[in-house]
């Protein structure tokens, strides 16, 4: 996923959403399914801390990479005016927010206003926004500790 300039943008890398991922029980059922139980306290308490490191942490990185790509929902839409109406979506999944535009996903974001902000600043024409109701997540319960 494209990394904005941080001198530019409030968008974060991976990383920094780890310990908002590690708190998400639908990201610790994808991690558990993928890594067993066993494995899922060392992951979490990895993700805790905010490091993925050596080569599980590499596979971590990929894998919740692709997650969030793959299992986000959609919440927000807008439409950025011009000769054609472009589609611009905020998608979330377990608190952590991206941008999809023009068939790319940028940045990292741990709230939706961040993530509009982006929007209004990388695109500066007129974007019309498409209401949508905003669903409650899943989220802040650790599936270990049952």
């Amino acid at each position: 996923m494209e990394q904005p300039d941080s001198k530019y943008s409030s968008a974060i890398a991976l990383e920094g959403t780890l310990p908002t991922l590690a708190r998400s029980r639908n990201a610790q059922m994808h991690l558990k399914e993928n890594w067993g139980a066993k494995k899922l306290k060392p992951i979490l308490a990895m993700m805790r801390a905010g490091k993925l490191e050596g080569a599980l942490g590499d596979e971590i990185h990929d894998f919740l990479d692709d997650l969030i790509r793959n299992e986000a929902r959609t919440a927000w839409t807008g439409y950025l005016s011009g000769s054609e109406e472009y589609p611009i979506e905020i998608r979330e999944f377990g608190r952590v927010y991206f941008v999809s535009a023009e068939g790319d996903d940028s940045g990292y974001f741990l709230d939706i206003e961040a993530a509009r902000s982006f929007i209004s600043f990388n695109w500066c024409g007129d974007v019309r926004e498409e209401v949508q109701e905003d669903e409650d997540s899943d989220e802040n319960e650790d599936i270990d500790s049952r």
